[in-house]
């Protein structure tokens, strides 16, 4: 089942064609068709972006989306981190990324690889894990 049909489904199941606002139980329920797992009170308010516990169709649709685009992007960056760990080490050495980056970007030179490394390992241990990886490529900081 497609992303937005999951959605669709949840909204003809739950919200129904006279009911413009789903609360509690039913709003996990729904949620728990879209996502997958039954969420709690910290997880709804989280995916909602507010804690009131509700949510209309549009609200509902719309956070939904997001979450599951969300979804998709650290799926993507995972797979994009594998590439790097080919050894399933669970993090990616300055080797792990010179390799890769020989093969695929031949015409950038080791110091330029070893100062995005350097950046990208904002802890100094020589190895990017996957948390960091990613906040890495969106270019998030790790606070």
């Amino acid at each position: 089942m497609s992303q937005s049909n999951r959605i669709e489904a949840a909204i003809g199941v739950y919200y129904g064609e006279h009911c413009n606002v789903l609360e509690g139980h039913r709003l996990k329920c729904a949620m728990s068709v879209v996502t997958g797992f039954r969420p709690n009170r910290r997880e709804v308010a989280a995916l909602l972006g507010h804690d009131r516990n509700q949510a209309s169709k549009v609200e509902f649709a719309s956070s939904m989306r997001r979450y599951l685009e969300s979804l998709d992007e650290r799926d993507s960056l995972r797979q994009l981190f594998q590439l790097f760990d080919t050894e399933g080490k669970g993090f990616i050495t300055f080797h792990d990324l010179e390799r890769l980056c020989s093969e695929a970007m031949p015409h950038l030179s080791s110091s330029t690889l070893s100062e995005v490394f350097i950046e990208a390992d904002g802890f100094g241990t020589g190895r990017l894990s996957l948390q960091q990886f990613e906040h890495f490529i969106l270019g998030q900081s790790l606070s």
